[in-house]
C-alpha cells in the first residue's frame, strides 16, 4: 500500500509541472538525447562542452533502445522521474524501516522536494537522484561504493558534492560506532574516486579533447559573473529550494541541537552550504541544489525519523 500510494503521490508531483508538455517539444532539451545516439561514436560537442561527462543515462538509453526516438526518450526520462518516490520507499522498507516510518518520509520528502514538481525532462537528473538515494539508504559498503560509482558517470559534477556531504555525514553520525561511519565515509570516496577513473577511460577511448566537464564551465564565466547573477536575485537565490524544504530542513537541525548532536548538525550545515554554492556557481537554478542535496536530505530524514520513531516507542526498563 505505501508503495502504491508513493507511486502515486509521485504521478500527481510530476504532472503539477506546468511546463510539462513543452520538454516534448522537439530541440528542447535535446542534447542528451542526441547524445544517447552517438555515446559510441561521440560528436564533437559531447567532446568539448561539459556535458559530454554525464555518459550513464544516454548510455542507458541507447542500449534499452530509448535512442531511437526523440519522444522515446523524454519518456525514459519521465519514467525513471517517476520512479524516485516508489523508489525512495522501497528502500526505507529493505533497510528495515516500518511502514508508518516510510509513509511519513514519503510524503515529507515529495512534498518539500521541489525538483519534482519542476524537472526538466532530458536530463540526467532522475538516474543521478536514485544512485545518491541508494547511496544514502544503504548500509552496505559494496552498494555505496557502486552507487556512487555509477553516480559519478551518471553526473560526476554533482556526484561529487553530493558524495562528499554524504560522507561527512556518515563520519559523524549518531547512528552508527564511529568504526562503521568511517568505513562507510571511505566507500562514498572511493565510489567517487572510481567512477572518476571510468570516466577518464572513456575519454581517452573515444579523444574527448576536454574533460574538466563543468569546472570548466564555471572557470570560463569567471566569479564576478556569478556574482552578478546573485546580487540580481539575493533573496531568489536563498529561497530557490522552496518554503517546504527549508521548513523541514531547519526543523532537522533544531532536532540534532536540542538533543546535543553537534558535529553531526555542523555536518548538516555544511552538506547544505555545499548545494548552495552549486547553485550560486551555476545557471541552471533548482537542478544543482536539488541533486546535490538529495543523498544528505534523505539520509538526514531517514535518521532523524529513526530515532524519533525508537524515542515515541520506546518504554521504560523495568529494574
Amino acid at each position: 500500500m505505501v508503495l502504491i500510494y508513493s507511486f502515486f503521490l509521485s504521478l500527481w508531483l510530476v504532472f503539477q509541472n506546468p511546463l510539462l508538455d513543452s520538454y516534448f517539444a522537439l530541440g528542447n532539451v535535446d542534447w542528451y538525447a542526441n547524445y544517447a545516439k552517438t555515446i559510441f561514436h561521440p560528436e564533437h560537442l559531447a567532446k568539448v562542452l561539459y556535458w559530454g561527462e554525464s555518459i550513464l543515462m544516454p548510455l542507458i538509453g541507447n542500449l534499452v533502445g530509448a535512442s531511437q526516438t526523440f519522444i522515446a526518450y523524454k519518456v525514459f526520462c519521465a519514467t525513471l522521474l517517476i520512479s524516485i518516490l516508489p523508489f525512495l520507499a522501497l528502500l526505507f522498507q529493505l533497510y528495515g524501516q516500518n511502514a508508518l516510518q516510510t509513509l511519513l518520509v514519503v510524503t515529507i520528502f515529495g512534498i518539500s522536494f521541489k525538483l519534482l514538481q519542476t524537472a526538466g525532462l532530458g536530463y540526467p537528473d532522475p538516474l543521478t537522484i536514485l544512485l545518491l538515494i541508494t547511496a544514502a539508504l544503504s548500509r552496505n559498503k559494496v552498494v555505496i561504493f557502486l552507487a556512487l560509482s555509477l553516480a559519478a558517470l551518471a553526473h560526476f559534477s554533482m556526484a561529487a558534492v553530493g558524495a562528499i556531504a554524504l560522507s561527512l555525514l556518515f563520519f559523524t553520525t549518531f547512528e552508527w560506532n564511529k568504526k562503521t561511519g568511517i568505513l562507510f565515509g571511505l566507500s562514498s570516496l572511493a565510489g567517487l574516486l572510481f567512477g572518476r577513473g571510468v570516466l577518464e577511460l572513456w575519454y581517452r577511448h573515444f579523444d574527448y579533447l576536454y574533460t574538466n566537464g563543468r569546472l570548466a564551465a564555471v572557470l570560463d564565466k569567471g566569479i564576478p559573473f556569478f556574482a552578478q547573477q546573485y546580487v540580481a536575485d539575493i533573496w531568489g537565490f536563498w529561497l530557490t529550494p522552496g518554503m517546504p524544504f527549508l521548513i523541514v530542513y531547519t526543523c532537522i537541525l533544531l532536532y540534532l541541537l536540542i538533543y546535543k548532536h553537534y558535529l553531526f548538525m555542523c555536518t548538516a550545515v555544511i552538506a547544505l552550504l555545499l548545494s548552495y554554492g552549486v547553485l550560486f556557481f551555476t545557471v541552471d537554478g533548482l537542478r544543482g541544489f536539488a541533486v546535490t542535496i538529495v543523498p544528505a536530505y534523505v539520509f538526514l530524514l531517514a535518521t532523524l525519523s529513526k530515532s524519533l520513531f525508537n524515542k515515541t516507542t520506546s518504554t521504560p526498563r523495568s529494574k
